[in-house]
């Protein structure tokens, strides 16, 4: 990572991951006054939102998507940009961005899930779950979705925690 960030971006990226949100976030206000790269916008969403933040993120990936993240970012910056609409109660943003998501990435799987989650956020529980089933159906058998296991049984627990409307 040092290469193409550099040592003070490391170093941030570093403090985020271990839970040091206020470092971290002290650190990217200060690289970005300098550094307005894409990944510097990018990298300070992931920590903004890690420190839960959601507003300030979206604004920084709104930012790195403006300056060009490099491809093979785009669905995670697309992910976390709907994730953080979504966490902030903008529904109809979080929809426009799984719109152009899902348009330009549909290998990837997590969008259509997401997709099911706005269902429910907005009252159409039958939808949400109709489209989560028929997406288990197509992937059980495939790894694909291993990375975000984590993100679905944390959204399991919530729509199971969320009183009936």
């Amino acid at each position: 990572m040092t290469d193409m960030y550099g040592e003070k971006l490391s170093k941030a990226v570093n403090c985020s991951l271990a839970g040091k949100h206020k470092t971290a976030i002290r650190l990217f206000n200060t690289i970005i006054e300098q550094d307005r790269r894409s990944v510097v916008f990018m990298e300070a969403g992931f920590a903004f939102d890690r420190a839960g933040r959601e507003e300030k993120a979206v604004e920084f990936y709104n930012k790195a998507l403006k300056a060009g993240v490099p491809e093979k970012y785009l669905p995670d910056v697309y992910f976390c940009l709907a994730s953080s609409y979504r966490n902030i109660a903008k529904i109809a943003a979080a929809r426009r961005v799984l719109r152009v998501a899902k348009k330009n990435f549909r290998e990837h799987v997590m969008f259509d899930i997401m997709w099911a989650l706005t269902d429910y956020d907005q009252g159409r529980e039958r939808k949400a779950l109709s489209g989560l089933l028929a997406l288990i159906a197509a992937h059980l058998e495939q790894s694909s979705l291993d990375p975000y296991r984590w993100f679905m049984r944390r959204e399991a627990r919530r729509i199971a925690r969320t009183p009936s409307r």
